[in-house]
């Protein structure tokens, strides 16, 4: 992809992170531990929410291939979410593994 700066010279541009827009989908979430993991272009994310609300299939968007604190826009819903993204690129094993932990 090649980001084209603006026609004019006196318009400031900085080019958004690759990642600032990473849409993702909610594939399996806790309520009462408040943690799930998001399926995005670079693999699984886990983290928890800090603030507003997730559950199971719905669309989100934001910083989701760094850890720390994210605010995700909810699609599904219209509102944000405060998301502590704890790993992310996690392979469908490494998920299963900590399934079999939090169910176990």
């Amino acid at each position: 992809m090649v980001l084209n700066p603006p026609p004019r010279r006196d318009v400031s541009w900085t080019p958004e992170p690759w990642n600032s827009c990473m849409p993702g989908r909610v594939i399996w979430y806790h309520p009462e531990l408040r943690f799930g993991f998001i399926e995005c272009a670079n693999g699984l994310t886990l983290g928890t929410v800090e603030r507003g609300c997730l559950d199971l299939f719905h669309e989100v968007k934001g910083p989701l291939a760094t850890t720390g604190p994210a605010t995700l826009a909810n699609v599904s819903t219209g509102r944000e979410v405060l998301f502590d993204v704890e790993a992310n690129a996690l392979s469908e094993d490494q998920v299963n593994e900590l399934l079999g932990l939090v169910q176990g």
